[in-house]
């Protein structure tokens, strides 16, 4: 029987980063996958529970995937005076404190970040990746808990009462008196 214990990485980059997925199993009776991670898209998710389905077929697993974070954009310093002007002159007209910078900026928009998805072929290689590399610990902890043919045998056992017989070879029966 195959063992299901293992652990696999993979990384692959594209265009909006690296990409980092990382395989754990333990022992299960049926194939279990959880996904864990950054992945928002429902098709990407289906994609790599499928994937890992057709290639591992038993064991609990749990996939990580990890995308990169989300940059900030360059501030919009024209946006973010003129929106601070604004609201500079509407606190003094109603005797309220001047507002802070990160606030203005994230009222006008000043500030956004950039989030892109990986592409599928970049989470296919670092899936790819991570399942030969659960593979092959699966096919080392299967070589390490098979015992090598031809070389392993049990120690027999003594008879009950051999040592009193007069010798002979260890688990021989007794001899009989002459």
């Amino acid at each position: 029987m195959q063992s299901m214990t293992g652990f696999g990485a993979g990384r692959a980059q594209d265009g909006a980063g690296e990409v980092l997925v990382q395989i754990a199993s333990v022992n299960h009776r049926g194939c279990q996958v959880q996904l864990r991670g950054d992945l928002r898209d429902l098709a990407l998710e289906e994609l790599v529970r499928q994937e890992v389905r057709s290639v591992l077929m038993r064991g609990s697993i749990t996939v990580q995937v990890q995308l990169p974070t989300a940059r900030a954009l360059p501030l919009d310093l024209e946006r973010l005076a003129q929106g601070w002007r604004e609201l500079n002159r509407l606190a003094t007209e109603l005797g309220a404190p001047p507002p802070a910078l990160e606030q203005v900026a994230a009222l006008c928009g000043a500030v956004g970040t950039l989030e892109r998805q990986p592409g599928e072929a970049a989470l296919r290689a670092a899936l790819a990746a991570a399942l030969t590399a659960m593979r092959a610990e699966r096919a080392r902890r299967r070589c390490a808990q098979r015992p090598s043919r031809g070389t392993h045998r049990p120690p027999r056992r003594a008879a009950a009462g051999s040592d009193a017989g007069g010798g002979g070879a260890p688990g021989a029966l007794p001899r009989k008196p002459a």
